[in-house]
Parts: C-alpha cells; sequence; structure tokens
C-alpha cells in the first residue's frame, strides 16, 4: 500500500483494495459454502434478500391484512427492488444474481466516494486505507448481498461528496434517493439540510439552490411513508407495518440496553455461537460510540459527524433483532475515519499486515455468518 499516492492513483489503488476484500471474502464464502452443500448466490439472498426480490417480481401489497404474508413487503423501501427490476430486466440475469451484482457496483461506488471524500478533507493516503477499513469492516459480507447498505451507503456518500463541493441539487437529490432507500437516509437528509442552512444563514450562499436541496434532502423517507399510509389506508401504516410484522419499534434504546445488561449479568444466557455473535454486538456497538466521540474529538467535517450520530442513535435506540444491529453499523463510516487517519500515519509494512488481517478476518466473519450461524443478519 503506497504511502502517499497522488489523488488519482490513489483512487485505483482504493478500487483495487475493494476489490481485492470483496473478492477474498466471495471465495471464501463459495468455498465454506461448497463444504456444506449451499450455493453461494442462493446465501447471498437470503432473509431481507428475498424480501426485496419479492417486491421486485411480485411489486407491494395493498392492505395491512395481517393473514396477507406479503403485508410484510411495505416495510421495504422502494429504490433498491426497483433498480433490481431494471438491472435483472437489462441483464437477462436471475434476480438473485442481479441483485448480487447490484450490490457490488454500488459498493464500488461507494468506495470511489468514500476515497475521493476523504482524499479532499485529508489526504490520498487515508482515503486508501478508509476503503480498506470500510470494505472489510466485521459485517462487509452484506456490500455483496442482495441488501440494501451497499446502495444506501453510495447515495450517502456521493450526497456528502456533492454537499462538501456545494453541488446543493445533486446532494438533496442523491439525499432523497438514500431517504427511499432506507429509513437511515434521514440522517443523509439532516446532513445536507444542516449544512445548507448554516451555509444559507451565515450568508455564503444565500439563494434558493440550498433551501430547495435542504427540502429535497429531508423528504425521501417521509414520502415513503406517506406513500404507504395512502397505499393501506392508515396514515401510520408503515409505522404499523414494522411492529405488527417485524417487531420493530423506536423505544430509545431501552431494549439494547436492557439486553446488554442481561448478558453481563447472566440473566439469559445464549450457548455456542449465539454468545459470541450477541457479544461482538455490544462490543461493535460500543466501540461505534467511542469511535463516534473521538471523531468528534478530531473535528472531523461536522456533517459527516451528524450524519453518523443520527445513524447510530437509530442502531441503538430502536428495538428489533440485536443480531441485525452490527448491519446498521456497515454504512457509518465516519466512525471508521480515526482509525484509517492512524492506519495512513503507520509505517507501509503496519499498514500491508493490518490490511491483510483485516481482510481475512472479515472474510471468515461474513462466511461464517451465511453458512454457519443460522439465524438473520
Amino acid at each position: 500500500m503506497a504511502r502517499r499516492p497522488s489523488v488519482r492513483h490513489g483512487l485505483a489503488l482504493a478500487l483495487v483494495v475493494h476489490v481485492v476484500a470483496r473478492g477474498v471474502g466471495l471465495a471464501v464464502l463459495a468455498l465454506m459454502a461448497s463444504t456444506a452443500d449451499q450455493d453461494p448466490v442462493s446465501r447471498l439472498s437470503v432473509w431481507d434478500g428475498g424480501w426485496y426480490l419479492r417486491v421486485a417480481e411480485d411489486g407491494y401489497a395493498g392492505t395491512l391484512d395481517l393473514a396477507d404474508d406479503n403485508t410484510g413487503s411495505l416495510a421495504f423501501y422502494p429504490v433498491y427492488p426497483l433498480l433490481l427490476r431494471w438491472l435483472a430486466a437489462l441483464t437477462g440475469l436471475e434476480p438473485a444474481t442481479a441483485g448480487v451484482l447490484l450490490s457490488e457496483l454500488a459498493a464500488a461506488a461507494a468506495a470511489a466516494g468514500l476515497y475521493l471524500l476523504a482524499a479532499r478533507l485529508w489526504s490520498p493516503a487515508v482515503g486508501v486505507t478508509l476503503v480498506l477499513l470500510w470494505s472489510a469492516q466485521p459485517l462487509a459480507v452484506v456490500l455483496s448481498m442482495v441488501y440494501t447498505e451497499a446502495l444506501f451507503t453510495a447515495l450517502a456518500v456521493w450526497a456528502l461528496v456533492c454537499l462538501r463541493r456545494e453541488r446543493w441539487l445533486l446532494a438533496g437529490g442523491l439525499a432523497l434517493l438514500a431517504g427511499l432507500t432506507r429509513s437511515s437516509g434521514l440522517g443523509v437528509g439532516l446532513a445536507v439540510a444542516a449544512y445548507a442552512g448554516w451555509q444559507w444563514w451565515s450568508s455564503r450562499s444565500r439563494g434558493p439552490l440550498p433551501v430547495t436541496a435542504a427540502l429535497l434532502a429531508l423528504s425521501g423517507t417521509p414520502l415513503w411513508w406517506l406513500w404507504v399510509g395512502w397505499r393501506t389506508g392508515r396514515l401510520d401504516g408503515w409505522f404499523f407495518v414494522q411492529d405488527a410484522v417485524w417487531e420493530t419499534r423506536w423505544d430509545w434504546g431501552s431494549a439494547t440496553v436492557q439486553l446488554g445488561l442481561d448478558l453481563f449479568s447472566q440473566a439469559v444466557r445464549y450457548g455456542g455461537d449465539a454468545v459470541f455473535v450477541i457479544s461482538l454486538t455490544y462490543v461493535l456497538l460500543v466501540l461505534a460510540v467511542v469511535l463516534l466521540a473521538e471523531a468528534a474529538a478530531r473535528r472531523v467535517w461536522w456533517p459527516l459527524l451528524v450524519y453518523a450520530a443520527v445513524l447510530l442513535t437509530m442502531a441503538i435506540g430502536t428495538d428489533g433483532f440485536p443480531n441485525a444491529k452490527p448491519r446498521f453499523l456497515v454504512p457509518i463510516f465516519p466512525l471508521l475515519i480515526p482509525l484509517a487517519q492512524a492506519l495512513a500515519a503507520a509505517r507501509r509494512r503496519v499498514q500491508i499486515v493490518v490490511g491483510i488481517l483485516v481482510i481475512a478476518a472479515s472474510a471468515w466473519f461474513g462466511a461464517f455468518l451465511l453458512v454457519v450461524w443460522p439465524y438473520s443478519i
């Protein structure tokens, strides 16, 4: 890994690092799946992936009838399944394969955006190490799955790149699409709106473009909630589906804290793999809080802090499947900035060793979750 690459060479290096990280991850998954007589593409399209495939092929439910097993589809935002449908039609690929390809393309776009943002804010070397750590984080396997993390991160990163360059309409439009991809699009919208509002209030950009960008950025997720309400005849239809079908609700973090206390006091006991994964979940959540504080102490560009704080608050403050929470950390790339800065300042030998270790660990853990771990993520 080069210590101080130029911006252009650094982008090429960052993309190579990303491709290697994801390639090793897929290779290990394929090897582990073959030993269990499983199809890697099928494993990459399980759980939520099955729902995105279903929406892409059959559309959304039209009512809130809990006896209809398609009612749960209303919880899933439309941009990913729409793109999946288009890509499958364009390429002739099976929907599951098209979904994997869509995620891989989106992940590469996100990696390019991450590099350019970090190179502009700090240095090309930080850009390369940030891409490495993001592409080889513990749950990086979801970047190859029929899940929305890769697409959402790409939209969020490029919205922030455009925001940094004050390309207001592009930033607002990308934030709108992020809000139509995941609920965490609220974090992108708030980051864009806050920065646009600050620029307007400080008289640095008093035209209509920052205001328009802010309105666009904040509208994506609420528009989806309103559409579900209109379709089902119940204004809180999306929240009803989340609660009644998926048992997911906002509780200010009480369930997350309580489960952590129960684990610590051994009030609840998990056996075998479960205790490892659930314990790792809490280690990652605590580490995320620490890294957010460190990023703030390093005076990271404040829209990145807004984005990260909102997404982390949503991950901790929502009562749902605890084993899915590490996946919610995948798009929160600002948490990795302090680590990327430290690694960029290290000797080349250290960078290479760390790179090999994190790529190998991420590849093994991702394959373990999809082949061995019996629960959803």
